[in-house]
Order: C-alpha cells, then structure tokens, then sequence
C-alpha cells in the first residue's frame, strides 16, 4: 500500500466497555452507542468481562482499519488485545499504553478478511488487573482512494499517466462516453517516467477519452 492514499469510514454503532475483575466475572457484553457499564446486564455495579467476540462486517474494499481506545485504572502487567478470526493482529503491553488517555490502535491489515462477516475479539489479557476499565470505540475502515490518471500536452502528441503503485489498473480508452461498452484497453505499453506509468499518442481525429479500470 506504499504511497496510496487511504480513505477512511467510521463505524460508530457500538462502544464497548470491559471490565476486569477478581475471581470469575460475567460474560462479555455488547453495547449500544452511548451505553454504559452498569446499563448492560440488568443494572448495578457488577464488573464486566475484560474481552469481547463480536460479529465484523468488513467491506470488500477495506484494507486496513482503527479503532480509539481508553484504558482507566491500572491494569498492572497486562496487555491489550486484538484478533480476527483467531490470528492477532495487535498486542500493546501495559508499559507501551499511556493510561486515562484515548489513543488509537494504528492501522491494522484487513485484507484477508474484507468482503465478509468476521469474529473480532478485543480486550485486556493477562490476567494480573484486578481494577482495569478498557473502552474501544469510533472502529474506522479505510479504502485505498482510487488512482489518478493525468493527461499533458508532449509534442505533437497527449502523454496520459497515473500511479506506478497502481499495480491492478490498466488504462482504457474510448471515443464515445455515451457507449458504455465502447471502452477497449489502450495498446501501448506503458513506460515508466519519474515513478509514473506514461503513455504518449498523437493528437489527430476528434475526441478521446481514458480511464482506469481495475
């Protein structure tokens, strides 16, 4: 994903809040927006699990995702968590996390997870904290914003260009954008200028038009 630019979608449908506690404590919940610690489970001041499986839709486009997260009291030797499917994808340790501050885990690689519904597993591991308040919110889908196609005057002809990192699109071309089956790929083999995919061919006839198409 080196030089692309990232797009990014808040989901803002759930908070989550966990709680660790001494000896055996209820099963992880799920909150609505806006909900809670004591609004879960009936009311009342009982402690939370320290870690959640949630269902994640995530999009066919995604490639990475974020989410905000806040660690309240001390957690002592512990770590915060993060997995899909069973296969972590993030492990900070209590002594890397700055606490009473909301932070944000990084972007994290969804690739092999987008287009489908996934187990998303979050929460504090270890074992030692007794007293530890983890709340994960504002999780953040991102898309790789699509590639730029250029067009400059070179000479007798036009130069069309785009994206080196734009492995997976190949440029099409058309002379009627009212026939949306009249794009055919250009034939030039593209050379590369200045970290550019270039093409150049010669002004003459009426209109052309290009794109990229992935």
């Amino acid at each position: 994903m080196f030089g692309e630019l990232l797009i990014g979608v808040a989901i803002d449908e759930f908070v989550l809040y966990l709680q660790t506690s001494p000896g055996a404590a209820p099963a992880p919940q799920f909150h609505p927006l806006g909900a809670q610690p004591n609004d879960a489970g009936g009311g009342g001041n009982e402690n939370l699990g320290a870690y959640a499986w949630l269902q994640l839709p995530i999009p066919a486009d995604a490639v990475s995702m974020s989410f905000d997260f806040k660690i309240d009291g001390d957690w002592q030797d512990d770590s915060l968590a993060a997995a899909l499917n069973g296969t972590n994808v993030l492990l900070l340790a209590a002594s890397q996390v700055e606490t009473n501050v909301t932070l944000n885990s990084g972007l994290i690689d969804v690739t092999p997870y987008a287009g489908r519904t996934n187990e998303f597993f979050v929460g504090i591991i270890g074992g030692t904290s007794t007293n530890a308040l983890l709340t994960v919110q504002n999780v953040v889908f991102y898309t790789a914003a699509p590639p730029s196609l250029q067009a400059e005057a070179s000479g007798n002809g036009l130069k069309v260009s785009w994206p080196l990192t734009a492995q997976n699109f190949n440029l099409e071309t058309t002379t009627n954008l009212a026939a949306t089956n009249s794009w055919t790929a250009a034939t030039n083999v593209p050379s590369v200028v200045d970290l550019q995919n270039a093409v150049t061919n010669p002004i003459s006839g009426g209109a052309k038009f290009y794109r990229l198409k992935k």
